[in-house]
């Protein structure tokens, strides 16, 4: 073997191993904090679980706003628009969003600090 054949197999296998990081920054992550899970999973249940991350992918990184509708949460989550009603007034009620109301207006929904 020469040394170009040895260099391009360390190659290889340096661009095989690298990490990769996830980067927040292009928009296609969002995260939630651990204790929407821990603290409130249960009380929440599924569903609540589904349409806190649904929020959380549409937020905004610093408002932390979001405006998807509740047919468009429904649709992504593959339930009623019924089901999504009743679980954003369970996360309204337990404190988890703040939703901005306006007739004829789609819903603006604020994520709150978790505690």
């Amino acid at each position: 073997m020469d040394i170009t054949t040895k260099e391009e197999q360390v190659k290889k296998q340096t661009r095989e191993t690298l990490i990769r990081v996830r980067d927040m920054r292009n928009g296609e992550w969002y995260w939630i904090h651990k204790k929407v899970i821990e603290k409130y999973g249960r009380l929440i249940g599924p569903y609540g679980i589904a349409i806190y991350n649904t929020l959380a992918c549409f937020a905004h990184n610093s408002s932390q706003k979001a405006f998807p509708s509740i047919e468009k949460i429904a649709d992504l989550i593959g339930c009623s628009r019924r089901t999504v009603v009743e679980y954003l007034k369970r996360l309204e009620e337990i404190k988890l969003i703040e939703v901005e109301r306006e007739l004829g207006r789609v819903n603006v929904y604020k994520l709150i600090k978790v505690e």
